[in-house]
């Protein structure tokens, strides 16, 4: 009946889906921009695959280049976060680096795209619970939460992550319900291994589907399909799993570990194992998603009913799966943010639709358009107090960062001839992104004011907080010296620029 209907509306199921990622999109499309160091981290990772992929690599005469050339990237460019995250989504932001040139908008369609997968794959996931126009309904009211809204508006990696993970799922859907189970099954893979090449986060939903699989049919682990397709899985997993515990084992410390302050600049977490800390997450659905959350209390009820009567779907279990492994995951890791949630509200969303969907089957005797009718205006009407939270919050952006990067670059030496510009203080990496966009010749690069080499470049720029006065009467005899300010997502922030003139 679902598969028909797919097949019959599909033109107006991809269109509506399209026009729902652009709606909520929009904010992010006007004003693309910089959020913070996590965003500029993004830019300059899919910056550094297009600077690859477009010019660098045929350039190329060895392959020990190759192996030289991020840490060589990343002196030029200080700004890298491959430290911390794997390097799937930064290499598609390159295509629309590509398409659309270094811009801060192009690396806004790239978070467009993947809202638009989310939106494909959710509606999918969805209708096979509740009727298709209520899963319209369910994906409005999903995108009215704050941190929802957020993720498709700003240019961090939640969407992308969101997006591979509600593929994955509706992947492995398809293995267990088609006729073909192997080609599906092998299509799993190659999902499920982007999706953690996304994010690590993301294998959250590898362990939801494993143990609903579990619970429904354990047989399929007994099934040699299955096995070799997890050994394959392993197999293409264990790059990230030794870049995870080395190169990127700042993750494990904020996750396993208990070192986020350190990590995290300004960070004030919450203790482990204190009570604080293990309702953070119940208390921030309540809080933010009050009429969502009680429904979805009400879903799963309901799954938890066809469980014991074993009537429940695979996506029902997997439902229950996702929500119980995130809070036992996200609760005990030591990093714990609001931004967070955005990889289980979908989950939380479609138990509310499947918990009104059964009151209004239970409780009233009317026939099926109504019934639907009915679901759709609850839905959206409990979505009113979260949507009038958002549109009244603020999106974190920092402004006017190129204006004040085009300021320095015009007093660099007007020549094609390399330079160097050092800068002093914390938001060096926002800025390193902004000075690479604009430096189109490549010619710059960016030093710490402390470092040795900083003394052999045209320019230094410090936040105003960082120039102590021994420093300032040293480039007071040496450097010209103007003023500009920039905005970070709190306040106004000074920049004070010595150069040496043309």
């Amino acid at each position: 009946m679902l598969q028909q209907f797919y097949q019959g509306h599909r033109p107006l199921i991809i269109t509506l889906s399209t026009l729902i990622a652009l709606c909520f999109s929009i904010s992010g499309l006007l004003t693309p921009s910089i959020e913070g160091l996590d965003s500029s981290h993004n830019v300059m990772d899919g910056l550094f695959f297009y600077d690859l992929l477009s010019q660098d690599l045929w350039d190329m005469q060895s392959l020990g280049e190759l192996l030289h050339y991020p840490l060589n990237y990343h002196k030029q460019y200080p700004a890298l976060g491959f430290v911390y995250w794997p390097p799937f989504w930064p290499a598609v932001e390159s295509i629309f680096f590509g398409l659309f040139g270094s811009t801060l908008l192009a690396a806004q369609l790239s978070i467009t795209f993947f809202t638009l997968i989310f939106c494909l794959s959710f509606v999918s996931i969805c209708s096979r619970v509740i009727n298709v126009w209520l899963s319209f309904a369910t994906l409005v009211a999903l995108f009215t939460t704050r941190e929802f809204f957020f993720s498709a508006n700003t240019i961090m990696r939640d969407m992308p992550a969101v997006a591979t993970m509600t593929a994955t799922l509706w992947t492995a859907l398809k293995w267990q319900e088609s006729t073909t189970p192997k080609r599906w099954l092998g299509l799993l893979v190659v999902v499920a291994t982007i999706s953690i090449y996304t994010k690590q986060t993301t294998s959250l939903m590898l362990l939801a589907i494993a143990s609903a699989l579990l619970i429904q049919r354990p047989s399929t682990f007994k099934e040699k399909p299955t096995l070799v397709a997890m050994l394959s899985f392993s197999i293409l997993a264990l790059p990230l799993i030794v870049f995870t515990l080395t190169t990127a084992n700042a993750n494990l410390g904020q996750s396993f570990g208990s070192n986020t302050t350190a990590i995290v600049q300004g960070y004030k977490g919450l203790d482990r194992w204190s009570m604080e800390g293990w309702t953070y997450y119940c208390k921030w659905f309540f809080r933010e998603s009050p009429g969502l959350t009680l429904l979805a209390l009400v879903g799963l009820y309901s799954i938890y009913r066809r469980v014991r009567g074993k009537t429940a779907s695979l996506v029902e279990i997997t439902l229950i799966t996702w929500l119980v492994l995130f809070y036992v995951l996200f609760s005990f890791f030591d990093n714990k943010s609001a931004r967070f949630t955005t990889l289980v509200m979908p989950a939380i969303s479609i138990l509310a639709a499947i918990g009104i969907n059964d009151i209004i089957q239970s409780r009233t005797t009317l026939s099926k358009v109504p019934r639907i009718a009915i679901g759709i205006f609850l839905i959206l009407m409990l979505s009113i107090p979260h949507a009038y939270k958002t549109y009244n919050a603020m999106i974190p952006r920092m402004k006017n960062i190129d204006k004040a990067t085009t300021l320095i670059l015009n007093q660099t030496k007007n020549t094609k001839t390399d330079d160097c510009i050092a800068y002093t203080g914390k938001f060096k990496q926002v800025f390193v992104q902004s000075i690479r966009r604009q430096d189109l010749d490549r010619r710059l690069s960016i030093v710490d004011g402390a470092d040795q080499d900083s003394k052999n470049c045209s320019v230094h720029v410090f936040e105003k907080a960082d120039l102590n006065t021994s420093v300032q009467t040293k480039l007071n005899n040496q450097y010209q010296l103007l003023k500009t300010s920039f905005f970070s997502p709190s306040k106004e922030r000074k920049l004070i620029v010595y150069y040496k003139g043309k």
